[in-house]
Order: C-alpha cells, then sequence, then structure tokens
C-alpha cells in the first residue's frame, strides 16, 4: 500500500501503543484483520510524526510480514489490540503484538516502513567553525534510513548556524553537528560590563577568544592591561566574572 503524506511534525515520546481497531463489516479472515489493523496502525504512526515534523515528505511505502501462523487462526469477533513502542522515527522494520480478545489468540507480526523525504544537503565541503549561508545548501530527495530521525528538514533551521566540525559535501544535517554563530570574534573590540550589588559599569576590552551567547572567554581590559574572565551577553559585549 502506497500513500501521499505531506505534513509537518515533535518530539520524541516513547510509550506503549494499545489500540483497538474495529473489525470490518465485510467478512475478513484472520490474515486480513491482522494485515489491516498494522498497516492502519503505522500509517498513523507515520501521519502523526510527519505532522510533528516539519518537512517536504514524499512517498511512503509500509509493507505488513504475517507469521506462518496467521493462516490457520480462527477470524476474531471483537476489536484488534495492538501494543508496539510509538514516538521513535517510524522507518525501517516494527514490530507489533496483536491480539484478539474473542476467541483468544496473540502473535507478533513484523511491518517494514520506508520514507522519502527532500532534505537540505551540503554543496561542497564545510570547514569547522564556518558560517554557513544559504547559497551553501540544496535540496535533495533521498530515502530514510532509521539513524534519520533527528535530520534538520529545513534550511531556516541550518543557515546562520556555524558547523561544529567538518561536513562533507552533499551530506544531510542534524543539529548536534551544528553550533551557535559567533557574537564575539577573536581580537575584536568588545564592551565589558561589571555588576555588583549596587553598581555597574563598563568598560572596553580586547576578546582574546570568539565565542557565541552564553560562553565564557578570556577578555584584555584595554585600560588596565588585565586580562579576566567574562561571559558572552550580546553582540561584542561581555560581563566579567567576579
Amino acid at each position: 500500500m502506497r500513500a501521499w503524506f505531506n505534513g509537518s511534525g515533535s518530539s520524541l515520546f516513547p510509550l506503549l501503543l494499545l489500540l483497538g481497531f474495529p473489525l470490518s463489516a465485510t467478512a475478513e479472515d484472520a490474515s486480513q484483520q491482522i494485515r489491516s489493523a498494522v498497516n492502519d496502525a503505522l500509517s498513523e504512526e507515520v501521519r502523526l510524526w510527519q505532522q510533528q515534523h516539519p518537512g517536504q515528505w514524499l512517498e511512503n511505502h509500509i509493507r505488513v510480514q504475517l507469521p506462518s501462523g496467521a493462516t490457520t487462526l480462527p477470524p476474531c469477533t471483537q476489536p484488534l489490540l495492538l501494543e508496539g513502542e510509538r514516538g521513535r522515527f517510524p522507518v525501517g522494520r516494527q514490530h507489533r503484538r496483536v491480539t484478539c480478545p474473542n476467541p483468544k489468540w496473540s502473535l507478533l507480526v513484523r511491518g517494514t516502513l520506508s520514507l522519502q523525504a527532500r532534505v537540505p544537503v551540503t554543496r561542497a565541503k564545510l570547514m569547522a567553525g564556518h558560517l554557513i549561508q544559504p547559497s551553501q545548501l540544496q535540496w535533495q530527495q533521498r530515502k530514510l534510513t532509521p539513524s534519520d530521525g533527528d535530520l534538520l528538514m529545513s534550511m531556516e533551521s541550518i543557515a546562520g548556524q556555524r558547523a561544529r566540525r567538518g561536513i562533507r559535501a552533499g551530506s544531510p544535517i542534524k543539529a548536534q553537528q551544528l553550533m551557535p554563530p559567533l557574537m564575539v570574534e577573536r581580537g575584536q573590540q568588545v564592551v565589558m560590563l561589571a555588576r555588583g550589588d549596587s553598581f555597574a559599569a563598563t568598560t572596553s576590552g580586547v576578546a582574546l577568544k570568539g565565542g557565541s551567547e552564553g560562553e565564557v572567554i578570556r577578555v584584555k581590559n584595554s585600560r588596565s592591561g588585565k586580562i579576566v574572565s567574562a561571559r558572552i551577553v550580546a553582540t561584542g559585549k561581555v560581563e566579567t566574572i567576579f
């Protein structure tokens, strides 16, 4: 079964999926009931993931594989119950336990999910510390793997960030490969802010290291020549640490 999804998507939250699936009004054997229930459950998981994770989602394919024993089971007269982990990236092999309340039987069913999407990739190799520009990215259609659940799906989430380490040409990008842009460059003149319980003062200094907001760097006071530790609080501004 193939379906077209165009959604946008959330945070991961592993939990137990316990769903009841009503039986069709037409007569179905147990194999058909199981296949329909698992296919519907996996389709819904894909839909929710895509809704929670914005992106240019393309075609998906679901294949349900029944164990040989499914053909010998009597049809279920009540809604089937499915148990399985929900919330992780729904790609690759999936396992769901299907239980019939009446007559009582239970079996483990395997499904395989295939997803495709258009994702931003690098046009050329990026060096560590490089500030990424939109022109250095391009869209590429990819068949996703189970390890692709944390890919960044929009150019806006990548452009303006710095590469934490080198990134090869043609690579999709994950959040852990990026770091915020520099707010202070090495050698830059900065405003030094000193604050206490009853006073506040400013002076000028020179950053001995670059950094992003919240990072602690060494700064040389331009008046006294003293080198102090300071936290970056804004572009070109640091606050001394006593």
